[in-house]
């Protein structure tokens, strides 16, 4: 079979009448040798009535092939153009044939003809542009689906520019089949553009420094405003946004960018996220101004949430959060006046207040060690130690230690009480109990922990404060936490003997609880973790209070080789002990306690060899550390406080010596970062969680609302969105994205993704105001409705189910693509 009768087989498939004009008639003796099956053939020779009521009249449902030996008739003198019309008109030369083929109209013969030698020699590429393009089709969608078939993407001016960026080798391939004056043309419309010797790289320079220059100097913007919500698109894209991180970065070297952001005021580099410096600049700034104390805490706080969901800053996130946490230690610390009247209120202030200033400095510790370029916060890093170390730490333990001697008589809660105070009730009752102590969990640890825990489903949470036995160290505290009546150390060992027996390790404290209670047992996290499900509820069955022991923090800070990763190890903490608590709940046991055996100090910095206290009236003592010292006829000098075995509630002869304020005791090796045993603060004071798991649930998302929309009749909108209620235990924060769509389904603006986390009281300070820049494609919906989207971000996750939707009508009179961005 001829390609001339396949073609005339393919369109009698869809048409009844087809007509081919053959000027000269060179191709008569071709369509005299055709064989068409139920097909008429007849040539027109002065015919023209005759066979039109053939067709019409005597053969209505028949298939006709008229071939004509001239060229076609002028219409005023064609007697047959209504058949013409409703019919289709063949061609035997090649670009004919192909437009046949396509089932393209006539006009579109002279767009064939220019690609037939390129990209029509291939029959994968026709049949694969066969089966996208429609009978509506111009020439310009043509062009169109031609570059997407030859890169093999989506038909959409926005997909094919970024397959063509993403690699060169498809521009290549367009030029390969001479597609590239298409593809600079559409570019040139798109974006407002001229190209005079077009090349990617400088397409490149020229749509990242049009979106630049639009934050930092509109009038040297010379692109649309399509060109700069392109590259929005583009930085959005989870498929190109890869390859905008690359080209931005070989933009910003190849055109200096470093020197034109020396001449950028801050204010207008904020928003800007065009490139990797921008980021590097504000965080500059932020150093900068924190360094010197001329930029507020709540200004820092805004500066950097504007930053987030921004392109650049998961490569900056530690250090954003480093100085977010920097900020807040200063401020805190410049506030505080530190000041205390008695041992308890010392306590009480720091349960209060102070305890969140360790807990800015383990945040930004952890940050800093966690961040990606962390030479540039070697300076606030060396402040922080400073202000930390002597504007805080040492403050407010060198005031506190004058009240030291009063802990044999305060009134607070004591950790020696814990268990007649929190276990024997439950006893009493018959009911059941858990009790997790982690080893070294300070207070302001277990207060981020009790937060966390109560922001999952179904937990309820308080977190009280005790104060542990002194000195504070692992033995003794693990000690306290038992049912005893007295406490001893004995002479030549530092162990704690319990009413006369020893107390290391679970199964030496399993004894003891069992002498109070037989349905008593310690045991370790690991060994308690490896349960299973039936495992769990079967050994549960036989206990009903249970104490399981976990020691990351104390492990890792009590080597040299690791005492720098502390703040690691209490990250850790909170994942290991949640998981700890949600298999009591799968093993159906509710009721759970959390607390410590002590307390810690750390400072990053080692402490200086010149800083310690020298101590050589020493005769073999029982226990030396670098925050005590345990021994008989023991003197104190003015480093330390000396106390009696009896004072501290210990039996027996000893003397205890305890470091005042931070100070530390020299001793031969050890590292000196992560220290405890004596009575600041940071030591003395741990926590004493109580959780109890609910039935019902009690942690929803914070539910968001777009205020009512306005007739949108510009190219940009400010839209608000109100969060309903402040964030807190059981309100979590809410991630959306947020863009305007039409009515089948295309992106018309910029998109926004913002995290409602406000905690603000006061409800005017949780509206969020955001402005949306329409495409010009939104002009083709003009008198139409429009829907703004709001759709669910989830970490690590790609799906975006719709959370809530608003809509308008979009009624643009005209695109003023000068207005403002």
């Amino acid at each position: 079979m001829s390609k001339i009768e396949q073609t005339l087989n393919a369109l009698f498939e869809s048409k009844r009448v087809l007509f081919w004009y053959d000027n000269g008639g060179e191709s008569k003796a071709e369509f005299e040798s055709l064989s068409l099956p139920d097909v008429q053939k007849e040539e027109l020779n002065n015919n023209e009535f005759t066979l039109k009521y053939k067709i019409i009249k005597e053969l209505p449902d028949s298939k006709f092939l008229v071939y004509a030996p001239y060229a076609q008739p002028k219409d005023e003198v064609n007697w047959l153009l209504d058949l013409q019309i409703s019919g289709h008109l063949f061609s035997a030369d090649r670009s004919s044939l192909i437009a046949s083929e396509l089932g393209l109209r006539a006009e579109h013969k002279s767009f064939v003809d220019e690609y037939k030698e390129k990209f029509f020699n291939s029959e994968k590429r026709k049949n694969a542009f066969a089966q996208i393009i429609e009978p509506s089709d111009t020439i310009e969608s043509l062009g169109l689906k031609m570059m997407s078939v030859a890169i093999n993407c989506d038909v959409t001016v926005q997909e094919i520019i970024l397959k063509t960026l993403e690699n060169e080798k498809n521009y290549d391939t367009l030029q390969k089949l001479g597609l590239e004056k298409l593809f600079w043309k559409m570019v040139e419309k798109t974006f407002g553009m001229t190209l005079n010797q077009p090349t990617i790289q400088d397409f490149t320079y020229k749509l990242l420094q049009n979106h630049f220059y639009r934050f930092v100097d509109s009038a040297r913007a010379p692109l649309n405003r399509e060109a700069f919500l392109f590259v929005k698109f583009w930085m959005d894209s989870k498929k190109y946004g890869e390859i905008y991180r690359q080209k931005a970065i070989e933009t910003q070297d190849a055109l200096n960018i470093a020197h034109e952001l020396s001449t950028v005021h801050i204010e207008k580099l904020l928003p800007c996220d065009t490139y990797e410096l921008c980021d590097q600049s504000v965080v500059s700034y932020l150093l900068s101004s924190l360094l010197q104390q001329n930029i507020h805490a709540e200004k820092v706080h805004e500066i950097i949430e504007s930053r987030d969901h921004t392109f650049w800053y998961s490569g900056y996130k530690n250090i954003y959060q480093a100085i977010l946490y920097a900020s807040d230690l200063l401020d805190s610390i410049a506030k505080n006046g530190f000041v205390m009247d008695s041992f308890d209120d010392g306590v009480q202030r720091y349960v209060k207040q102070w305890q969140q200033i360790d807990f800015y400095y383990r945040k930004f510790i952890l940050h800093l060690n966690r961040a990606e370029h962390v030479q540039v916060l070697k300076p606030i890093a060396s402040k922080i130690e400073d202000v930390y170390l002597n504007g805080y730490l040492r403050a407010i333990n060198d005031k506190f230690v004058s009240f030291v001697p009063q802990y044999t008589s305060s009134k607070l809660a004591r950790q020696r009480s814990f268990f007649e105070t929190h276990i024997r009730p439950y006893i009493e009752k018959d009911e059941n109990i858990f009790v997790i102590i982690s080893d070294a969990m300070r207070y302001e640890c277990g207060a981020e922990l009790s937060n966390r825990l109560s922001a999952i489903n179904r937990y309820s949470t308080k977190c009280d404060a005790m104060i542990c036995s002194l000195p504070s160290f692992t033995k003794l505290g693990m000690a306290s936490l038992l049912p005893h009546e007295e406490l001893e150390i004995r002479d030549k060992t530092d162990d704690v003997f319990v009413d006369g027996k020893p107390s290391g390790g679970t199964a030496l404290r399993t004894k003891i609880l069992q002498q109070v209670h037989p349905r008593s047992i310690a045991i370790s996290d690991e060994a308690f973790l490896q349960l299973d499900r039936d495992s769990g509820r079967a050994f549960v069955k036989d206990y009903n209070v249970i104490y399981v022991y976990h020691d990351e923090i104390d492990s890792t800070g009590d080597k040299i080789s690791s005492e720098e990763k502390v703040f690691e190890a209490v990250e850790s903490s909170f994942d290991t002990i949640t998981r700890i608590i949600k298999q009591i709940a799968g093993f159906n046991r509710t009721n759970i306690l959390i607390t410590a055996d002590h307390g810690f100090l750390y400072q990053n910095n080692p402490t200086e060899e010149s800083e310690f206290c020298k101590y050589d009236d020493l005769i073999k003592p029982m226990k030396l550390n670098r925050r005590f010292i345990i021994g008989q006829e023991l003197s104190g000098n003015n480093c330390t406080q000396k106390f009696s075995s009896e004072e501290l509630g210990i039996k027996g002869e000893n003397d205890v010596l305890l470091a005042n304020s931070i100070n530390k005791i020299v001793m031969p090796g050890g590292g000196n970062r992560f220290v405890h045993g004596s009575a600041s603060l940071q030591e003395l004071v741990i926590p004493l969680i109580s959780i109890r798991k609910k039935r019902s649930d009690d942690v929803n998302t914070v539910n968001v609302d777009v205020m009512p929309l306005p007739r949108i009749t510009t190219n940009s909108v400010n839209v608000s969105f109100y969060q309903e209620e402040p964030i807190s235990d059981k309100v979590l924060p809410i991630t959306l994205k947020l863009a305007f769509y039409a009515p089948n389904g295309e992106l018309i603006s910029t998109t926004h993704t913002v995290t409602f986390d406000s905690t603000e009281q006061d409800s005017r300070n949780r509206e969020k105001r955001l402005k949306f820049e329409f495409k010009q494609s939104a002009s083709t919906y003009s008198n139409e409705t429009v829907t703004l989207l709001m759709k669910k971000v989830f970490l690590n996750s790609s799906e975006e189910p719709v959370y809530k939707e608003a809509q308008t009508l979009l009624k643009l009179s005209f695109f003023n693509d000068f207005d403002e961005l």
